[in-house]
């Protein structure tokens, strides 16, 4: 891995939704999903700081597939959100800094945002919501001192 160091989220959940597969929703969505998509993983990299890498599709070798997609594409600063609808899975992987702000437990209220809109058939705001509480959970936080108000 090139020096890479990466601690891996725990977190492995099956997505369980009314259909046996979604996958549609992505292929089938349109401009505007895919652009909301898009704002909402831009607006938590710049709220955490984060470089947030959303993959949506098939992740065939599961969470080792996953581990390895950030391994290439990331850094220890990254966090990979892979949704595989067709495999109705979902995995979150860290890396090492990003690690230290998003926690397993914390990867656990992103999971369970995104898990509950995926059972109400709704892949685009299931991702969006995990997003959201990916922000939340990661925010950077702002250090006052006293004698500088």
């Amino acid at each position: 891995m090139d020096g890479l160091r990466l601690r891996f989220c725990c977190l492995a959940i099956l997505i369980e939704t009314g259909s046996n597969d979604c996958s549609h929703v992505v292929q089938q969505s349109g401009f505007a999903q895919r652009l909301e998509l898009d704002r909402a993983r831009s607006a938590a990299a710049e709220a955490t700081g984060l470089d947030v890498v959303l993959y949506v599709g098939e992740l065939a070798e599961g969470r080792s597939g996953a581990e390895r997609m950030l391994a290439e594409r990331g850094g220890p600063d990254s966090v990979l959100v892979a949704v595989d609808p067709a495999a109705r899975r979902l995995e979150i992987v860290t890396g090492e800094r990003a690690a230290e702000r998003l926690t397993d437990r914390a990867c656990g209220f992103v999971a369970l945002a995104m898990t509950s809109s995926f059972a109400a058939g709704d892949l685009v705001g299931g991702i969006r919501d995990g997003l959201q509480v990916l922000s939340d959970q990661a925010a950077r936080s702002e250090t006052r001192h006293l004698d500088t108000l």
